[in-house]
């Protein structure tokens, strides 16, 4: 087993493309020396992200996830909070999710805004409760 790394892990939930906010604070992390699981829901973005900061020295994992879905947000903490493989326990969680669409606020409907809320509010609060582990 190699040893853990000093910046310990940190978890980003909400990755989509490699240009975002999401992909940009796990390539920060990965410099820190962090050990950084890429979370999002396209397993081909995140995976691109994982493997640019490999391609940089940095260490870094993709876990697929759906933040609005219970059952894959405690399985991405089973994962992030088992130390092995070179990384400690995630002590970091950031949480990134969202729709990112501009609409006029008079021609939401309410459809959309319970689709905004599921994903800022609801995910929000699943990925908070597992990481307070």
């Amino acid at each position: 087993m190699s040893a853990i790394r000093t910046g310990g892990t940190a978890v980003v939930a909400g990755v989509g493309a490699e240009r975002g906010l999401g992909a940009a604070l796990c390539r920060r992390f990965a410099a820190e020396g962090y050990h950084v699981v890429v979370a999002g829901r396209t397993l081909g973005k995140i995976a691109q992200v994982a493997e640019t900061i490999r391609g940089t020295g940095g260490s870094a994992e993709a876990v697929p996830v759906d933040t609005t879905r219970e059952d894959d947000v405690i399985r991405l903490f089973d994962r992030a909070m088992s130390p092995g493989d070179g990384r400690a326990p995630a002590d970091v969680v950031i949480f990134n999710a969202g729709n990112n669409r501009r609409i006029d606020f008079r021609e939401l409907s309410a459809e959309q805004f319970e689709q905004f809320w599921r994903i800022g509010c609801f995910g929000g609060f699943l990925v908070g409760r597992e990481a307070a582990r």
